[in-house]
């Protein structure tokens, strides 16, 4: 409750941004009553997302990293919405 959740306006990145506002946070009021076990993040909806390695796999592990470092690299260094989707139709294609 906190950080406030996802940030629905981010096109990709948006689980990164959540665990850096999450770490900026801080640890849990809770830690001052000697609870230091991990932080949870819950799950509101009762949707279910498919996912499948494939894509990953046609394209080999070199071209996986790259792709994946220069996305997140790009987010890092501040590239806006727009930026960050271009990049992300660019480079994260079944083309291979």
């Amino acid at each position: 409750h906190a950080v406030g959740g996802y940030d629905g306006r981010l096109p990709i990145m948006e689980d990164g941004d959540l665990c850096v506002r999450l770490h900026e946070a801080g640890p849990s009021p809770l830690c001052s009553l000697g609870y230091h076990g991990r932080g949870r993040v819950r799950q509101l909806l009762q949707h279910t997302a498919a996912t499948s390695g494939r894509r990953l796999e046609a394209w080999g592990g070199v071209w996986a990293t790259y792709v994946h470092l220069r996305i997140s690299l790009a987010w890092y260094f501040g590239a806006s919405g727009p930026e960050m989707r271009r990049l992300y139709q660019t480079l994260y294609t079944d083309q291979y």
